[in-house]
């Protein structure tokens, strides 16, 4: 699992690294509307591409996990599992054409939202479940390694002026077409070419996709749909600032979700195995590193969301600020939420109890989004995303704590929010003293990130932390001796 997690280090390090390349660029280059029509359509389509695979990703993940080096079970589910995937995205696919022409909204981009429709019939043979489920990470991070590299250098190449968000739009699709062509060849080492599937086989799987189907259709209500909401109740550029400033909130988010992914397929096995206490210890070990990190994280991005934005997006993208702000504790809330969601909810097969998360979040969501957006815009939306990640987070913890009898780090969760409090007289002194808002930021995450390690190590003596210190001691002194 070390190795997943490295490889998953290197590419959640691309999650991060890939906007910060594009989206300062993107942002001055095609400004908030340019962004704001291309991700309209991007939005639209992808609330499509969730209806057509129902609860395919995280199903088929755990399944493929579930049955291990067995090649002849794992091509039998792998294709009964596509095939189910093909019926349902066809059938989508062609309201979605019909609906781009019936909608007044997309009268203008009519070509554009006819491409975005090629993403919905790709995303069925974007097939990384089964990679996940076998624990390839290493395939996965360096196909995306390479993608992205190409991805950057054309959008880099192509995309000059505000009149070309339809280039980027169509290196976007391009860049899902050239994953898939990869993937569907890689995908040869491990599932059998003869196809063997079965009526039975297919129907045993209806219902629990459909389950997860409700689950991820519902999450995408409070997800996803404010952004489509938001471009449908208010203007494209209400959707850029929004799309900037949920830019900035998940690429800080993917960090965590390195952890989480990894130890999917991991706890399957174990459980499927029986090993109650080892679980234990990696969700602990979990809750521990999110609480560690993700306080001071989220209150990090809070304090500097000026800066921030101001280096990612630029003037013309004032606006995302106060959104940012607004939805800074999301990041350490989703953190949370997917412990608790992903690691037991979702490991122990409690789909029903997803499924019930989710209309909490999708009714909160969508209720603030509808009464709000006209008189709010982008605010509505980001105070919308707020309080639904919070409610879907306390009650999968109320849910969670039905299923394992874990304890929840209370005084961890209070010692790591008081100690984290001096980062605001630290971010407000560099910004203070440093007229740059690149230097602040640096000065201020150096800063603030001695004073993390210090408190971690001689005050909480956070075992977690404690073990990484030790392990690069360990790999310098040894690299040391060497040399």
């Amino acid at each position: 699992m070390k190795k997943n997690f490295i490889y998953n280090f290197l590419l959640t390090g691309s999650n991060l690294l890939f906007p910060l390349l594009t989206f300062p660029y993107l942002s001055r280059t095609l400004g908030a509307e340019g962004l704001g029509i291309c991700n309209f359509i991007l939005s639209y389509g992808q609330n499509y591409i969730i209806l057509a695979a129902l609860g395919m990703p995280v199903y088929a993940t755990r399944e493929i996990a579930k049955v291990g080096a067995d090649k002849v079970k794992r091509s039998k589910i792998f294709f009964e599992l596509l095939t189910i995937h093909i019926a349902f995205t066809l059938f989508l696919l062609s309201i979605y054409v019909v609906s781009i022409f019936v909608i007044s909204d997309f009268k203008h981009y009519h070509d554009l939202a006819l491409l975005g429709g090629s993403l919905i019939l790709f995303n069925v043979f974007s097939i990384e479940w089964l990679f996940s489920g076998v624990n390839d990470f290493k395939y996965i991070t360096l196909r995306s390694l390479f993608i992205r590299a190409i991805s950057i250098a054309a959008i880099f190449y192509f995309v000059k002026s505000k009149e070309d968000f339809a280039i980027y739009f169509y290196i976007l699709v391009c860049t899902i077409f050239l994953t898939v062509l990869v993937d569907i060849y890689s995908a040869r080492r491990f599932i059998s070419k003869k196809i063997n599937i079965s009526i039975y086989g297919i129907l045993t799987h209806v219902k629990p996709i459909t389950i997860l189907g409700v689950y991820m259709v519902l999450t995408s209500i409070y997800s996803i749909l404010p952004t489509t909401l938001l471009g449908f109740l208010s203007t494209k550029s209400a959707v850029g600032y929004y799309f900037g400033a949920n830019k900035i909130t998940r690429m800080t988010i993917t960090i965590f979700t390195a952890l989480i992914t990894v130890m999917i397929p991991r706890l399957n096995q174990i459980l499927e195995e029986k090993r109650q206490e080892e679980y234990m210890t990696l969700i602990n070990k979990s809750l521990n590193i999110v609480i560690s990190f993700g306080i001071p994280m989220s209150f990090f991005v809070f304090l500097l969301a000026e800066p921030i934005v101001m280096v990612l997006a630029g003037n013309n993208f004032v606006n995302s600020i106060v959104l940012v702000k607004i939805m800074s504790p999301i990041v350490f809330i989703v953190a949370l939420a997917q412990i608790f969601v992903l690691l037991i909810l979702s490991v122990h097969r409690k789909d029903q109890n997803m499924v019930a998360l989710s209309l909490i979040g999708m009714s909160s969501s969508l209720a603030i989004n509808i009464f709000f957006i006209p008189r709010f815009a982008e605010k509505a939306t980001a105070f919308s995303q707020l309080i639904a990640e919070f409610l879907v987070t306390l009650t999968a913890y109320l849910l969670s704590k039905k299923v394992l009898n874990f304890k929840f780090p209370l005084k961890l969760f209070v010692l790591n929010s008081l100690l984290a409090l001096p980062f605001a007289m630290i971010t407000k002194g560099s910004l203070l003293i440093l007229s740059s808002s690149i230097l602040a930021i640096a000065v201020s995450g150096l800063l603030c990130g001695i004073y993390f390690i210090y408190y971690q190590i001689f005050i909480l003596k956070n075992s977690t932390v404690l073990q990484v210190k030790n392990y690069i001691y360990c790999r310098f002194r040894k690299y040391s001796v060497r040399f």
